[in-house]
């Protein structure tokens, strides 16, 4: 964990034979964009096609791999996207496994995954930051909890997965990135912090009969981020982002309620909007579209509304926040007092 005020930490590849950084040139927006509505029509398209045929875990199972998966391409070198992939799966059968057994137990696997996510912080920055809210929503998956359960969710995640990593190779060029694991004492220790506050919510969202638990845990790993050092401004980007989102996809769905066809549509382009948004880095952006695509999600779903969904995140990002922002201001002071000195203990 770094200090509230510090700027964040990144360190660009090395090529071979180079003695200085090379930094590759970012892609403009409108290249991201593009390849965002590609890879969201295509895997999309894949995904509503097999579901047709075999039910619905498998859109949910590849849409939610492929936001799980999106923001460590910028991060993540072609190995290490395959070894999230096989994270991502490995949540997935546990989630599926588990779902059946209540909370309680659900809970032992959000603090599991916190922690094995410390694992992928890579040149200062965290390659994946939504194990425990992806647990969650796997686990959806769950009837029985028969491992029978578990193949169409994993072709769906598969698809997916694969999407985002050609996503990589042809904007980020992950196949030459360079990236170097951060040591294991402060990979340990952001994952240990994860797990604490995604147990915390997992505790109060349980025992108050809340809804949205995913989401809370989702906008908790986004804020309590291993290379941000702004845990105060990532809480203000999520607040007035997630509220932005919910008030207009709310008004949105309610002027769209009795033409579906728009609803989706609109569905289809928050998601690639908050995609591009999260490749861009425009973070505030993200937030917005992205609850937007969930909210109206909800809309078109049987059972649900966009009003309920939009209340739930609302009191998702508020919690989350809260419960990151008490965390970071006891962990800094942890950090700094007992793991820093031990690092420069330990380099020189």
């Amino acid at each position: 964990m770094q200090n509230d005020d510090a700027p964040a930490a990144a360190t660009p590849p090395v090529t071979a034979g180079s003695a200085e950084p090379q930094v590759r040139d970012e892609p403009s927006f409108k290249r991201l964009l593009l390849l965002s509505a590609i890879c969201v029509l295509v895997a999309g398209g894949l995904l509503f096609w097999l579901s047709r045929m075999w039910g619905t875990p498998v859109l949910s199972a590849g849409y939610i791999g492929l936001m799980f998966l999106a923001p460590a391409v910028r991060i993540l070198n072609l190995k290490g996207m395959v070894a999230a992939t096989g994270w991502a799966m490995a949540i997935l059968v546990l989630g599926v496994l588990i779902g059946t057994f209540g909370p309680w137990v659900q809970l032992g696997g959000v603090v599991l995954t916190a922690l094995g996510q410390g694992l992928f912080v890579v040149s200062g920055s965290a390659g994946l930051n939504r194990s425990p809210a992806s647990l969650v929503g796997f686990s959806k998956f769950a009837e029985t909890g028969s491992p029978a359960e578990v193949w169409q969710p994993l072709i769906g995640l598969s698809i997916g997965a694969a999407a985002i990593i050609v996503l990589g190779l042809i904007a980020f060029g992950s196949g030459k990135k360079t990236v170097k694991a951060a040591p294991l004492s402060e990979r340990l220790f952001y994952g240990g912090g994860l797990a604490i506050g995604s147990a915390v919510l997992t505790v109060i969202w349980t025992v108050a009969g809340l809804g949205g638990l995913g989401y809370a845990l989702l906008v908790f790993c986004l804020v309590y981020a291993f290379d941000s050092g702004k845990v105060i401004h990532n809480s203000r980007i999520r607040v007035f982002g997630a509220v932005l989102g919910v008030v207009t996809s709310v008004l949105v769905s309610w002027l769209l309620s009795s033409w579906q066809p728009a609803l989706i549509a609109v569905f289809v382009i928050c998601g690639i909007l908050a995609l591009a948004s999260l490749l861009n880095k425009q973070e505030f952006w993200f937030v917005v579209f992205l609850v937007a695509a969930v909210v109206h999600l909800a809309e078109i779903t049987p059972g649900k509304s966009a009003f309920d969904s939009g209340v739930e995140h609302i009191l998702g990002v508020v919690g989350a926040a809260a419960v990151a922002v008490l965390l970071h201001f006891a962990a800094v002071p942890l950090h700094d007092k007992f793991l820093k000195p031990a690092l420069a203990a330990a380099r020189s």
